[in-house]
């Protein structure tokens, strides 16, 4: 399982960005599998140096709410949220590689533990592909807002397509933004 993401301000928002997978690349001539801190790693980066992977820009952005945050920006952004990835493994060697039925399995067996761990309020689930792989809910407002109950606690996902599938930035800016600060982003969005 991945350790992750926990900003410093995450108990004032109780936000979980879930992303679908990592995977490992190839690195001077040999394959190179993420740390179970990958989902830190990649945050801290995005912190310290505006990112350079498509997926970790959309999602800088849109923590923020800008295109091109500053240092201080992303700083802020990021306290407020965790994140980590669904699947609790590498899937493979090179980026769009699905996830195996057995890590989907796998995936869906430590999902409960990381909600008893986090203690979300709201998910973003990042991937509709994801979001019906992912166990059967509790709680039903539409197909993409569901919500799991956990120690007489509810987090409410909401399924958004993929970074890489459609979601823009400015959408998943509005939506952190109004799970981050409820009503009163809405008049500030108008």
């Amino acid at each position: 399982m991945w350790e992750p993401w926990k900003g410093s301000d995450y108990e004032s928002t109780r936000l979980l960005l879930l992303g679908e997978s990592a995977y490992s690349w190839i690195q001077d001539g040999r394959e190179v599998h993420p740390s179970p801190r990958h989902s830190i790693l990649t945050v801290e980066e995005a912190i310290t140096d505006f990112p350079t992977t498509p997926f970790a820009i959309k999602l800088t952005r849109g923590v923020t709410g800008k295109e091109n945050p500053s240092r201080e920006d992303r700083e802020v952004g990021w306290s407020r949220v965790a994140f980590t990835n669904y699947v609790p493994r590498a899937v493979g060697g090179a980026a769009r590689v699905r996830p195996s039925p057995e890590l989907w399995v796998e995936a869906q067996a430590e999902f409960h533990n990381l909600l008893k761990t986090l203690q979300p309020k709201n998910v973003i689930v990042l991937g509709k592909e994801m979001w019906a792989m992912m166990p059967d809910t509790q709680v039903w407002l539409t197909d993409d807002v569901q919500g799991y109950v956990v120690d007489d606690d509810m987090a409410l996902c909401w399924a958004v397509p993929h970074p890489s599938a459609g979601l823009s930035w400015e959408w998943l800016a509005m939506l952190v933004q109004y799970l981050c600060e409820g009503r009163k982003a809405l008049r500030s969005v108008r």
